[in-house]
């Protein structure tokens, strides 16, 4: 989780170095290292800080997406990886926090509003990729509540 902690701590700096400056990026850094809440997590066990790089790197694919959309460097077809990315993204910090799966809808918002080319390819591949990533584990769960509900009345 110390690495965890680190990688989180560097993508935070990455991230706001390219959005504000190196005066920010600094200051981001420092006060991550700094906090306590996220020392603690970091020798509990628990998955926040996987879930907190998770999250970074999703709003990394949402800025170069937007920029991409912007000034396009790579092209058309890095808008349909990056939209893919993030719906991978999204479903796995799903499968790690349910909860997490709600972020699918401020970013299809988000999405909807920023990428005006191509807006429905997008939305439909981050929408796709995201249920593709989830329906083993429904598949799963569907399946186990009625294995639960045949040995319960057999």
């Amino acid at each position: 989780n110390q690495a965890l902690l680190v990688a989180g701590v560097l993508m935070a700096f990455f991230l706001a170095r390219r959005l504000f400056d190196n005066q920010v990026a600094w200051m981001a850094a420092v006060l991550m290292l700094g906090c306590e809440l996220l020392w603690r997590f970091s020798v509990s066990g628990l998955p926040t800080l996987l879930l907190l790089l998770i999250f970074l790197a999703l709003i990394w694919c949402l800025v170069w997406l937007e920029s991409e959309e912007r000034e396009p460097v790579w092209g058309h077809r890095a808008q349909f990886w990056l939209a893919g990315a993030t719906g991978l993204l999204l479903g796995v910090g799903a499968l790690t926090r349910y909860a997490f799966g709600w972020l699918l809808l401020p970013v299809l918002v988000y999405l909807g509003v920023v990428c005006v080319l191509r807006r429905f390819q997008l939305l439909l591949i981050t929408l796709g990729v995201f249920l593709v990533v989830l329906s083993p584990w429904v598949a799963q769960r569907a399946l186990t509540k009625q294995r639960i509900r045949c040995w319960s009345t057999g």
